[in-house]
């Protein structure tokens, strides 16, 4: 099954309100765990890095169910704009 079908099927059983709180939660434990990769030193930093890895495999996971909700087309389109922006913020446009 192909990875879009398995992300719907997600968005239809468990449902958008259900989907978008989860990715809420998901977007919040990514932002703990980079945050205490930043204050890590030393051997902690390797196990931070783990829980970072974890957290943005989650993060993707969700990320890619609000994308089926929100229209892929209109994510797609602001990607474009926003990486044409940051190569202008770069000084390379």
């Amino acid at each position: 099954m192909k990875t879009v079908e398995v992300m719907q099927q997600a968005l239809d059983h468990f449902g958008e309100i259900n989907q978008t709180d989860k990715a809420i939660e998901e977007l919040g434990e990514l932002i703990v765990a980079l945050s205490r990769y930043r204050q890590a030193e030393g051997a902690e930093k390797t196990q931070r890095a783990i829980e970072v890895i974890t957290e943005l495999a989650d993060a993707k996971i969700m990320i890619k169910q609000m994308i089926l909700l929100f229209g892929a087309w209109e994510v797609e389109q602001q990607i474009k704009f926003k990486i044409d922006r940051l190569i202008d913020r770069m000084g390379h446009g």
